[in-house]
């Protein structure tokens, strides 16, 4: 699961959310945060709770050698990556009027 490159409250609830719906259904998760390490090693604990594993690592996705390094971490510790969640994204807080497509 990727959570927000620039993180915000909504990011992380969505990841977290995710995360634990995934780790209910019997899924592992790796969980990849920017910039709140306590949040993901919080829902990475959740999902260890429902019985899932589960892991948290920093990654800045607009870096190609960290998304490798944690790919492969994700298949270290899991042997295989079967569901991924992009929830990354930036947001430009400006009036409406001012955006483009």
């Amino acid at each position: 699961m990727v959570g927000a490159r620039e993180p915000s409250e909504y990011g992380r609830k969505m990841a977290a959310r995710l995360g634990l719906e995934l780790a209910r259904g019997g899924a592992n998760v790796m969980l990849c945060y920017a910039g709140n390490e306590e949040a993901a090693l919080d829902t990475a604990a959740a999902c260890e709770a429902l019985g899932a594993k589960a892991a948290a690592m920093r990654c800045d996705v607009s870096k190609t050698d960290e998304v490798k390094a944690l790919v492969d971490a994700a298949l270290q510790q899991f042997g295989a990556v079967h569901i991924l969640v992009n929830n990354a994204g930036i947001i430009k807080r400006i009036p409406m009027t001012e955006m483009t497509a």
